[in-house]
């Protein structure tokens, strides 16, 4: 079958070909021909409905969408899969719907505890509305309310008095320019599972990690995004995911729940990562990340455990399914 790789620009040179950074581009275009699939990336031009009408004259069966944001801007990074549902293509991922809810950090959480999952308690902090801090529980996590991957999240994110917070507000305010989530700090087992799945269908989990706690004792308790980024800053921190030992089964059974339940009370579809926190015996939503990393050596997902070609065979699976189940409609 033909397949279209939709990327972002930037992970493309002059010459059409991925750049070597581009690890997950790769690691995706590598699993579909190892399917036995015929591939050709597009990076997402400028007018996107150039890049369709490239697509379609392709006859591509299916659009792999790799595209993380839209002319630069990660708020409209349903945009595309917009689109794509507008001209009746098959494609991977999560709806635009889907994509555009869990964008909002804050949204996702109420749509979720209304679901009668445990979610941290959250503030919104802009430079009109920065009364919050005088009715908060101490410690906090300040966050861009519609960040991704982390970003804006370092070692300083980690509040623990009015002072610190607003002065990490603002500081996210002024690189971001848009509102801030400050947020209860869960002092619980962090998790991250992986999954796919239909909207109504059957959820499959294919694994789950466990964030090791620091090796210096007091220290935050985060997957911070220089942590996320650098290997190195991963052995000194200590914070780095690793597969579930046996000893945490049980709670690992209370997170496969916890995720089943959010997976279909935000209609998502495709695939998705959930990150949650497990204190007490309760299991807290953190938040959820459709169309998820899929870097084959990805710490938070342990591809190596499962195997990264059967996880895109699935993807590839799901996106023809969806757009089949919707002409019978």
């Amino acid at each position: 079958m033909n397949i279209a790789v939709v990327v972002d620009q930037e992970t493309v040179k002059r010459d059409g070909t991925l750049r070597a950074d581009a690890n997950a581009e790769r690691d995706v275009c590598g699993a579909l021909r190892e399917l036995g699939h015929h591939i050709r990336v597009w990076p997402l031009a400028l007018s996107a409905s150039e890049t369709l009408s490239e697509i379609r004259g392709w006859q591509a069966g299916l659009v792999f969408n790799l595209t993380e944001h839209y002319q630069g801007d990660r708020d409209r990074d349903h945009f595309f899969a917009t689109l794509l549902e507008h001209y009746g293509f098959a494609f991977t991922g999560a709806s635009s719907a889907a994509l555009s809810l869990c964008r909002d950090k804050e949204a996702s959480k109420r749509i979720v505890e209304a679901a009668g999952i445990a979610v941290p308690r959250t503030y919104l902090w802009t430079p009109e509305r920065d009364d919050w801090a005088s009715r908060v529980q101490w410690p906090l996590i300040i966050k861009p309310l519609r960040g991704d991957g982390s970003e804006h999240i370092t070692s300083k994110s980690v509040v623990a008095n009015s002072h610190q917070a607003q002065r990490r507000a603002q500081s996210v305010w002024r690189h971001t320019q848009q509102a801030v989530l400050a947020e209860q700090y869960i002092d619980g087992t962090e998790y991250t599972i992986t999954v796919t799945g239909s909207v109504g269908g059957t959820l499959k989990v294919w694994g789950v990690s466990v964030l090791n706690r620091p090796k210096r004792a007091g220290d935050p308790y985060l997957y911070a995004h220089e942590v996320k980024n650098g290997r190195n800053l991963k052995r000194h921190h200590g914070n780095d995911y690793v597969a579930c030992d046996p000893i945490f089964e049980p709670e690992v059974g209370a997170v496969a729940t916890a995720a089943a339940t959010c997976f279909a009370t935000l209609r998502l579809d495709g695939y998705a990562r959930f990150d949650f926190r497990v204190l007490e015996g309760r299991c807290y939503f953190l938040e959820a990340n459709p169309n998820s990393n899929l870097n084959r050596d990805s710490d938070a997902t342990q591809f190596r455990r499962f195997g990264h070609t059967a996880f895109i065979a699935e993807v590839v699976r799901l996106g023809l399914e969806r757009t089949q189940m919707a002409a019978k409609r």
